[in-house]
């Protein structure tokens, strides 16, 4: 019995651990190597293409933004 206890112990830890690995944020450059600029190579799609290869979680961070001199950014 008390083997067993530690082989159920020993599983959960290890689940436990393997979830909380997969949970982490994420931090992501914007456009990548381009960064964002106005006029991004391949056009107004540029960013919805790169996006669309990621799945975004809760608390990643879109950050290093890669500013360009022709960048506008409006709000």
């Amino acid at each position: 019995m008390g083997r067993l206890l530690h082989l159920v112990i020993l599983v959960a830890v290890a689940v436990s651990a393997t979830i909380l690995t997969g949970t982490e944020a994420a931090e992501y450059t914007v456009g990548d190597s381009t960064g964002w600029t106005s006029s991004p190579t391949g056009g107004a799609s540029f960013y919805s293409d790169w996006a669309s290869g990621i799945t975004f979680k809760e608390g990643d961070i879109l950050g290093e933004y890669q500013y360009h001199r022709t960048s506008i950014i409006t709000f």
